[in-house]
């Protein structure tokens, strides 16, 4: 009997991810700090993953939904862990990505976006979209498991997988953005009322000096979009627009530089590609 059987896809690529950043932090000793915190966490992780199929989901809808949906919630310590290790091979790149911003437009968009257009009821609609972010991938894996069960083990693992892709862009090629690039006051805005507050809320929780360039934002929010066409198409309207609000937002709040948008954008189908061709691939080893 195929040992992989007992295990999905997304069990093997969430596996694949901690060890492959296990190795990357034993790689980087002596230019960390408390690294064995780190890996002992990725030993818990992996002992987790390998005892899942002990835990018997059949009768409960809710456990099915977890057992196949888990990796959603380790998203915020991976994505909040890219700031622990994304100086280990260089420096921040904001410098760089600055030049490639100036090349491009002749000016800072993150700066100008805001004093351009000030009023509140729009900065309100700019957090808005950007919080919605954190919304769309749990609305859309709860859609897919109740109404197209078929499909949403696969959008899941996409998903995940491009977010782990991200990630690992974000750890080796390091940018901070311009809310942390750019001095007081030039990097901040203006509060305005509910959603500049839980932008800001989920900043002091989650925010790091990480994972500018190119916006998963914009990218995963893509891919969103487009598995909400193919088999969630009540959603579609929904997410599109949102998705074009939150690529504004990025650069209005300062999250962003506009070329980490386009960045963002052009790889949305190549990260989405790769993370289907390798659900197929682990698909068929836990299937042989």
């Amino acid at each position: 009997m195929n040992r992989l059987q007992k295990y999905t896809p997304i069990d093997l690529i969430t596996l694949v991810y901690v060890i492959i950043t296990g190795i990357y932090i034993l790689a980087g000793h002596g230019s960390l700090s408390n690294e064995w915190i780190h890996l002992a966490i990725r030993i818990g992780i992996a002992g987790a993953i390998i005892a899942l199929p002990k835990i018997d989901v059949k009768g409960s809808s809710i456990l099915q939904y977890l057992r196949a949906a888990y990796p959603l919630a380790l998203l915020g310590f991976f994505y909040s862990e890219t700031d622990y290790l994304n100086n280990i091979l260089l420096p921040n790149q904001d410098a760089l990505v600055e030049t490639w911003e100036l090349w491009m437009w002749g000016y800072h968009p993150s700066l100008e976006f805001s004093k351009t257009i000030s009023s509140n009821w729009f900065n309100e609609l700019m957090n808005f979209g950007y919080f919605s972010y954190y919304l769309l991938v749990f609305t859309l894996s709860v859609w897919l498991f109740i109404k197209n069960r078929e499909q949403f083990a696969q959008s899941v693992f996409i998903v995940v997988c491009s977010f782990y892709i991200f990630y690992t862009i974000f750890i080796l090629f390091p940018v901070a953005g311009p809310q942390f690039y750019f001095a007081q006051p030039l990097n901040q805005i203006p509060d305005a009322g509910i959603f500049r507050w839980l932008v800001k809320l989920a900043a002091v929780i989650g925010e790091g000096e990480t994972a500018a360039f190119p916006s998963s934002h914009v990218g995963i929010t893509v891919m969103l979009i487009f598995i909400a066409y193919k088999w969630a198409k009540p959603l579609f309207i929904y997410f599109l627009f949102i998705g074009i609000i939150l690529c504004f937002s990025t650069v209005y709040i300062k999250a962003h530089y506009a070329v980490d948008i386009i960045a963002g954008l052009l790889l949305a189908p190549i990260i989405y590609l790769l993370s289907a061709k390798a659900y197929n691939l682990l698909n068929k080893l836990t299937n042989s």
